[in-house]
Order: structure tokens, then sequence, then C-alpha cells
């Protein structure tokens, strides 16, 4: 494995490191600190109460969990909404797939197939959401 490490100082640089060689190695051999902001020696005596409170609360860790329950919570909630539940949007969703699937077939029969699977989905969200409430229901 042929691998070659640049040092700071021969390249010429103050925070840059290069690195040839698999990216494997390099992300098995990195590890990162928590957020330390380049300007702390400006801020600090500027407003030293909230630079204190700002890395007390860990703010960028803060700010990066937030963001990801804010995409987790969005991600959720758009395959909720594509579910063949009544009311929904995965309602009319299934609606347009059964009818370009099924083009041939009559449209009785795709009415009563698109309504099955609607209250199946729709009766299975309730039951999962009970099943939550009833998880959740202090015993």
């Amino acid at each position: 494995m042929d691998i070659a490490v640049v040092s700071p100082a021969a390249a010429g640089a103050h925070r840059h490191l290069f690195f040839q060689g698999p990216p494997l190695v390099l992300s098995r051999s990195v590890a990162l600190s928590p957020y330390t902001p380049r300007l702390a020696s400006v801020v600090a005596p500027l407003a030293p109460s909230l630079y204190a409170a700002a890395a007390a609360a860990d703010g960028p860790l803060l700010v990066d969990v937030t963001l990801r329950y804010i995409v987790s919570l969005s991600l959720a909630l758009a395959v909720v909404n594509m579910a063949p539940v009544a009311k929904l949007d995965g309602e009319a969703a299934w609606g347009l797939f059964l009818g370009g699937v099924l083009r041939g077939a009559r449209p009785g029969t795709l009415r009563r197939l698109h309504g099955a699977v609607v209250a199946g989905g729709t009766a299975l969200l309730v039951a999962n959401l009970g099943v939550a409430a009833l998880a959740l229901a202090p015993s």
C-alpha cells in the first residue's frame, strides 16, 4: 500500500495536510474533536459570558443534532404522507399507480382494489397510532 503524508510545514502551509492513499485508511485513522471557533481570542474578551455560554452549551453540536432531528422528522412525515391512507397524498399516488399498471382493467375493479388498499393502509396507520399511544400511556 502506497501512502504519502506531506507535512504542513514542508508544504509551506499553516493548516493544510495532504494525504495520498486509500480513503479507508484516512477515515480509520483520523478523529475529529468538537468545533473550536477560530475567533475565540477575539470574541472571548468582547463578550466573555456569551462566549462561555456558547462553549458550555456545545453550540455547533447542538445545531448539528437539531438539524439531524429536523431532517429525520421531515423524511418520516414524507414517508407517512405517501402511504396509501385516506386523505393523504399516497391515496392519489396509489390511484395513479394502479391506473398505470392495470391499464386494461375494468374501472369497477380498479375502484374496488383502490378502496381496499386505502382502507387497509388507513387501518394499519390507525392501529400503529393506537399501539404507540398505549405504549406511551403511563401505567
